[in-house]
């Protein structure tokens, strides 16, 4: 959703240059796998990664005015644990969603009622009336524009995650690479949704 029209754009402007995308969640060894760059959303870097800040992304807590009419809207973090949680595949018993509570970060660890590899799969479980959900905005972002999801709990919200380009080193940078990334950078800067929706 995010990258994909800045890389079409990128591939009209430099049709001399060949993009091959690999779209995935798991962690690369860069240099193994033969890439040149990785894009990654985190809070939390890796010690000696060679990286370049190109934004930064905001976890939205979200559920469609349905299911609040039905169950309720939770007012803290903790109230998470009375509803129906959808939650990131790759964590099989149940979910830790950071918050700010009371200043400090915590992991609230919740029953998760659905689990996904994708983004986009939990928004249609959120917009169906499923549960709630914790993605970035820019997949939550159409869905609340258009009233289809509310964002929950923004008072606690953690500080946004950092999208990055991360590096196979710290070597020589092709030039390839170089106009790639200062394309991402510009068009990853400063677009974010309004706190609440």
């Amino acid at each position: 959703r995010r990258l994909m029209p800045l890389l079409t754009k990128f591939a009209s402007r430099y049709p001399e240059i060949t993009l091959a995308m690999d779209f995935n969640d798991r962690h690369m060894n860069l240099i193994d796998e033969s890439f040149d760059v990785s894009i990654r959303i985190t809070s939390r870097l890796a010690p000696g990664e060679v990286v370049r800040r190109l934004g930064e992304s905001t976890l939205l807590t979200v559920a469609s005015p349905d299911y609040l009419q039905r169950r309720g809207v939770p007012e803290h973090p903790d109230d998470l644990n009375e509803h129906d949680c959808l939650g990131y595949a790759p964590l099989l018993n149940g979910e830790a969603w950071a918050y700010l509570i009371d200043g400090e970060a915590r992991r609230v660890r919740l029953p998760l009622r659905m689990q996904a590899s994708n983004g986009d799969a939990l928004v249609e479980a959120a917009m169906a009336g499923l549960g709630v959900a914790l993605q970035p905005d820019f997949i939550v972002a159409e869905a609340v524009a258009q009233g289809r999801l509310q964002t929950l709990l923004q008072e606690f919200a953690p500080p946004p995650h950092g999208i990055y380009a991360v590096f196979p080193s710290s070597r020589f940078m092709p030039q390839r690479v170089r106009l790639l990334v200062d394309a991402l950078q510009e068009g990853l800067s400063g677009d974010s949704l309004p706190a609440e929706g």
